[in-house]
């Protein structure tokens, strides 16, 4: 257990986010006191090695913005994101983070909203129980347009997305690149009508690397492309965290399999 990463995180706009890093891999809630409140799951993925004076820690997170908690539903809980950064040698967790509005709420219109959050831990403490529990789940969902297999239209990347959660949205992939394959976690908008965009989030780490990075982005209702764009965590010295996270687009189009 990543005993750095694992614990109680606040934000200047005091939202708490409970992380449980167990290997490379991270599992945990945050709670959010400003926009549309709620409490919401996340997942994510995270390099080895404790940071050190000289290279931070690499952190990518998923996140569904649906509401786990009680509370009046609204647009907003259609929208997914990515969190990415790294953990640095003086305890500040900073990420850079990216809410994709698939669906308009309010003021806010479709696209890719981005900020920077920095988090100080206030508790090494995590109820590991509650942390771990998930909603009820039914079936495994089939038929959502996002599920099936992706290439990029260079050929170079293919993206299996195969098993989806019924009330969670919680989902799992496969990502190739050339030789690499990298296990990816995250979630869909399960919630999404057939006349709206189907957000998504999915987060990995490329052991080759040692980076963490998420893959974010919305399938348009009736449409066999879609763009995702992946965060890296860079692992950098504190003097260099302007140069922490990398973004790259690709467009990806549905993989028609002939039975």
């Amino acid at each position: 257990m990543h005993k750095q990463l694992t614990g109680i995180w606040h934000n200047d706009f005091q939202s708490k986010m409970e992380l449980l890093a167990i290997e490379n891999r991270i599992i945990g809630r945050y709670s959010s006191h400003t926009g549309s409140k709620g409490v919401y799951q996340l997942v994510g993925h995270c390099s080895g090695e404790a940071p050190t004076q000289t290279m931070g820690q690499s952190v990518a997170l998923s996140i569904y913005w649906k509401n786990i908690a009680e509370g009046e539903k609204d647009e907003s809980w259609h929208w997914a994101g990515s969190m990415v950064g790294q953990l640095q040698h003086d305890g500040k967790l900073t990420l850079t983070n990216v809410i994709v509005v698939s669906v308009p709420f309010g003021s806010y219109q479709k696209g890719n909203f981005v900020d920077k959050l920095i988090f100080n831990k206030s508790s090494a403490d995590v109820d590991h129980e509650s942390v771990k529990s998930d909603l009820p789940e039914e079936c495994n969902i089939e038929e959502r347009p996002v599920i099936g297999k992706w290439v990029s239209l260079d050929q170079r990347q293919l993206l299996d997305i195969y098993h989806v959660k019924g009330a969670s949205g919680s989902t799992s992939a496969w990502l190739v690149r050339g030789d690499s394959e990298v296990i990816l976690t995250g979630f869909i908008d399960v919630d999404a009508e057939p006349e709206m965009a189907q957000s998504l989030s999915l987060s990995g780490y490329e052991s080759d690397e040692q980076s963490a990075f998420s893959l974010s982005g919305m399938l348009e209702p009736g449409k066999d492309t879609m763009t995702l764009n992946s965060w890296h965590a860079e692992q950098t010295s504190q003097e260099d965290s302007f140069m922490q996270t990398r973004m790259e687009s690709t467009t990806f189009r549905r993989l028609n399999i002939e039975k």
